[in-house]
């Protein structure tokens, strides 16, 4: 009886607080045990017999006009690009007076290109060579740049632009484009999928983090002056 009572509490409690559960298991616990299990096994050279097969797969695709599609998709994810979408979503968000939208969207995408630089001179994986690439690349590749700042971009834009009718028009091509451009290094041999899952993972935990404080702010404790009002 005792344990049937516990068991129904602990429902209880899951049901009531099932939000703020799966925004924990899936926004922070998940992607930060998927990124230390990646990081330890690049660290300590252990071989993911997952990241040849799904290269392998892909590489099994090669056509010149599939090429020529993955070449201007992995292009479209240069930093260059994200920071021109950057400037325009600040720029936007300036120009409507969403103060505390802006320094999210800021510090969102600065904190995941920080975090990204700092992780890869510790976790040194140098980029994959293991046939033709369409460029060639310098530095480490653990995690994936490319990857972590188009997600960040794009969860960014979906978490702005929930609140509005046109969240979808945001999220499904947000969602779509990132997994393109995931593929499109692989693809054309620039990164492992090891690379870009943790690129991913490392976007997706910053971003919550930030997304979180924002949503706290949107509800202080103490009320503001309307003329003090962000």
């Amino acid at each position: 009886m005792m344990a049937d009572g516990f068991i129904a509490k602990v429902g209880l409690f899951a049901l009531a607080y099932r939000r703020s559960i799966l925004i924990w298991l899936f926004g922070f616990i998940v992607p930060i045990g998927l990124f230390g299990w990646l990081a330890k096994s690049v660290q300590a050279r252990s071989e993911l017999v997952w990241d040849a097969v799904i290269l392998r797969f892909l590489q099994s695709f090669a056509v010149p006009w599939l090429d020529w599609i993955m070449r201007h998709l992995a292009r479209s994810g240069q930093i260059e690009n994200v920071v021109v979408l950057a400037v325009l979503g600040v720029l936007i968000l300036k120009r409507e007076r969403r103060l505390r939208d802006l320094c999210f969207l800021w510090l969102a995408l600065v904190g995941v290109v920080i975090g990204n630089l700092l992780i890869r001179t510790v976790v040194v994986r140098v980029h994959l060579a293991s046939w033709e690439t369409w460029a060639p690349t310098f530095d480490f590749g653990f995690p994936s740049s490319q990857a972590a700042d188009t997600f960040a971009i794009a969860f960014a834009a979906a978490i702005l632009a929930w609140s509005t009718r046109f969240r979808w028009w945001i999220v499904v091509p947000g969602m779509i484009y990132v997994l393109a451009n995931g593929v499109s290094r692989i693809y054309l041999g620039l990164h492992y999928p090891s690379d870009i899952l943790a690129g991913w993972a490392l976007s997706l935990t910053w971003i919550m983090a930030v997304g979180l404080i924002r949503g706290s702010l949107a509800n202080p404790l103490i009320e503001c002056p309307p003329h003090a009002q962000i």
